[in-house]
């Protein structure tokens, strides 16, 4: 057990695959049409580009409004008609840049 937070972020660091990056929110996307869906499989720190389509097939036009990577890509439940059967959350997604 690392009890030490500097050791602790030292062995972090040598686990990284690379260097620490600082990283800020540049757009954030309410979720505004509960008719949207991003496609399947985007994950956090996904590299997205401006302009590239982000929603699922044959659902309502999604695109990156700029360069940078996504974070928190959300996927709300939906019912089998394709309803959202839960709470929408605030945001569909945020893109974020290295600072």
């Amino acid at each position: 057990m690392l009890d030490n937070p500097q050791t602790m972020l030292q062995t972090l660091q040598e686990l990284s695959t690379g260097p620490f990056s600082n990283y800020h929110t540049v757009h954030r996307q309410p979720y505004l049409n509960p008719s949207w869906i991003l496609r399947p499989g985007l994950i956090n720190f996904q590299t997205v580009q401006a302009g590239e389509y982000l929603n699922a097939k044959d659902t309502p036009e999604l695109t990156a409004p700029c360069n940078g990577r996504l974070l928190f890509p959300k996927y709300p439940r939906r019912d089998e008609k394709g309803h959202v059967i839960e709470t929408l959350p605030k945001e569909l997604y945020r893109i974020i840049q290295e600072a």
